[in-house]
């Protein structure tokens, strides 16, 4: 299993854009999780960057887990019906 961090506090649109390709080539090849740990904020952009990565995955067959989401991404999350389903994704392994 990799695991990929975001080398920055903030996970905006700028840093997403960054981190997109690593991310896809990471979940495309290998079990990936997600180390949110050093991010204390997001915006909606994170959200999509990890909607991405899991789709990635799973078409390859490969699995997705979610460390130390920030408190600004569960917001984001509930504010678009995405709660339950990010949280299953925090700290377990899903496809």
């Amino acid at each position: 299993m990799k695991v990929l961090t975001c080398p920055s506090a903030r996970l905006d649109l700028a840093q997403a854009e960054q981190l997109f390709g690593l991310w896809q080539a990471a979940a495309r090849n290998d079990d990936v999780t997600l180390d949110l740990s050093g991010v204390t904020s997001a915006d909606s952009s994170a959200l999509a960057l990890i909607l991405e990565t899991l789709r990635t995955a799973g078409s390859a067959g490969h699995r997705v887990s979610v460390a130390h989401l920030p408190a600004s991404l569960h917001g984001l999350a509930a504010l678009y019906g995405l709660g339950p389903w990010l949280g299953r994704l925090e700290g377990n392994t899903a496809a």
